[in-house]
């Protein structure tokens, strides 16, 4: 048996002491435990780790009752209206190689320079790359009531998203919430006609205790809205610039003479001219002024059915099943004038004068052009060569071209 010492009772007082703390102290550490609450955050298709204000650019917020209250019925339209945002090509466009499509270009970086999302998920691409060579994703694709709201980081994300974030992200946030039934109907109309349009948007929408299921439904159409709709497209009388290249000029091919700034003229001189030119037409440098505008639309005719379905449910508190549905259909039609005959030079010579062998150029091509009345240079009729009043250096035409 040990010794009773002084030392043996004092390390068996510091360790029932020790004990006995513990005993007392652990049911508070524990109650604190229970006190605390942590807060759920909820993080959308980004990896930044600091908060919106302490970025040097914040993210521009978009909400769903912000755009109803300015009138907007697309995203196009919504996104079109903040000051770092250019449209790189839109539904309205009667050019290029992807109609009835929209895009958008962040800083003017290009729409294949600015990431677009849904949710904080890539989107797939429009089929047909614009200008055959930037693809991009099509905003006009998406019901506008389905977006809650549209974030956009307007600094380059190139570091976090990749290359095609140059210019910036637009991230749209879709409804998850939405209960019950809602129908809208829009009319628009123009005070000089044409390039009316109207809006359909059906929105549905049911909820549990675990989840929502939506459904968003909208059909426009778009009326045709022609260059001669308007005064200041009606009618084309710029000069076709002073070029030998002039047959690409929207005026079509010039015929070959002299130029003539006074347009008058010379003594022995005759003109080879279409016979509305008489009437109305303009007349520079040889050439009898093609008016594109008969031809041109300001707006393309167009339909479009776009719907998105999205659902969710709660299998845990942790785990959550999610998707969406999408569908469209859009038809576009365009017109516009036929393209200039591509000789910058059109001799004609001799007395009898056919469009298969007294034009330059690929003969077929011309004859379908007069046939169908539509030549940039010439039409499809002629008047009697004596007749006209503009000026060609050939020798004086006395027949009708046929």
């Amino acid at each position: 048996m040990l010794p009773n010492s002084k030392m043996a009772k004092a390390v068996r007082f510091a360790l029932i002491s020790g004990a006995a703390t513990a005993a007392l102290t652990a049911p508070a550490v524990f109650a604190a435990s229970d006190d605390e609450s942590v807060e759920r955050i909820q993080v959308t298709g980004s990896r930044i780790k600091r908060t919106d204000m302490e970025t040097a650019t914040p993210i521009t917020v978009l909400s769903a009752d912000d755009m109803a209250k300015q009138g907007f019925t697309n995203i196009q339209d919504a996104l079109q209206s903040l000051t770092s945002t250019t449209s790189a090509m839109t539904g309205q466009s009667v050019h290029g190689f992807t109609p009835a499509a929209s895009s958008i270009s962040l800083r003017n970086a290009g729409a294949n320079r600015t990431l677009t999302l849904i949710n904080g998920k890539r989107l797939n691409q429009y089929p047909k790359p614009a200008g055959g060579t930037d693809n991009f994703v099509d905003t006009a694709n998406l019901p506008m009531e389905a977006v809650q709201r549209i974030e956009i980081l307007k600094s380059g994300g190139s570091a976090i998203y990749g290359a095609d974030a140059v210019g910036g992200v637009i991230n749209i946030i879709l409804k998850k919430d939405f209960e019950g039934i809602a129908l809208k109907y829009r009319h628009g109309d123009t005070s000089e006609g044409g390039g009316g349009s109207d809006r359909i948007a059906l929105s549905l929408g049911a909820s549990s205790d675990r989840g929502n299921v939506s459904s968003f439904i909208e059909f426009t159409t778009n009326e045709q809205l022609k260059a001669t709709d308007r005064e200041n497209f009606g009618l084309h009388t710029d000069k076709v610039p002073h070029s030998e290249y002039s047959g690409y000029s929207s005026y079509g091919a010039r015929i070959a003479g002299v130029r003539r700034e006074d347009k008058t003229m010379p003594t022995g001189q005759r003109s080879l001219t279409e016979e509305e030119c008489n009437a109305g037409g303009f007349l520079w440098t040889g050439l009898c002024g093609f008016d594109r505008s008969q031809w041109r639309d300001l707006e393309p005719e167009s339909t479009r059915f776009i719907s998105s379905t999205n659902f969710n449910y709660e299998l845990s508190d942790n785990v959550s099943f999610v998707g969406r549905l999408d569908f469209a259909e859009a038809k576009s039609t365009t017109h516009i004038e036929p393209m200039a005959i591509d000789e910058y030079d059109i001799n004609v010579a001799g007395d009898d004068v056919t469009v298969s062998y007294g034009l330059e150029g690929d003969a077929n091509y011309l004859s379908k052009l007069f046939e169908n009345g539509k030549s940039t240079a010439f039409g499809g009729d002629f008047a009697n060569a004596e007749d006209g009043e503009y000026v060609t250096v050939h020798q004086p035409l006395i027949d009708t071209i046929n």
